[in-house]
Formats: C-alpha cells, structure tokens, sequence
C-alpha cells in the first residue's frame, strides 16, 4: 500500500493520502491515532467518506490497511 505523509519527528507523522483499489485517496480527518509495538496506527477518514485504519510498520517500513470501516450516508 501507498502512503503519502508528511515527516518530521518520525518517518511518518501524519498521513496526507494513500492509494486504495487504484486511486488516490486525500487525508480529510485524522479520527485517531495510536502506537503498538513496532507500529503506528491512524484511523482516518478519507474524501470518499469512508474511514480506514492505516499501519506503518517501524521495522519494514510499509503500510497496510488492517480494516475498513463504512459510514453510511443518510
């Protein structure tokens, strides 16, 4: 998975966008963010309304998504 973030203290600070099924997905909120041994995790929302749970690994370097979680639209 393709991550876009911004760097400063850590390799990954906050991601920006990623990419998800092909396209390109923008950062529109960062509900929540927490670490684990050896990880980082965001959970965020993205310009598709949807809301994704995003890990860096520390170790290798690479992101993944551990789960999608779907808003329904009223």
């Amino acid at each position: 998975m393709r991550v876009i973030c911004r760097a400063g203290y850590s390799v990954c600070d906050h991601p920006d966008a990623f990419f998800w099924q092909g396209k390109k997905l923008s950062v529109q909120h960062i509900i929540k963010e927490w670490r684990e041994p050896e990880t980082k995790h965001f959970l965020v929302t993205a310009e598709n309304k949807n809301n994704y749970e995003l890990v860096f690994s520390e170790s290798s370097g690479s992101w993944k998504i551990l789960e999608i979680l779907s808003v329904s639209n009223p």
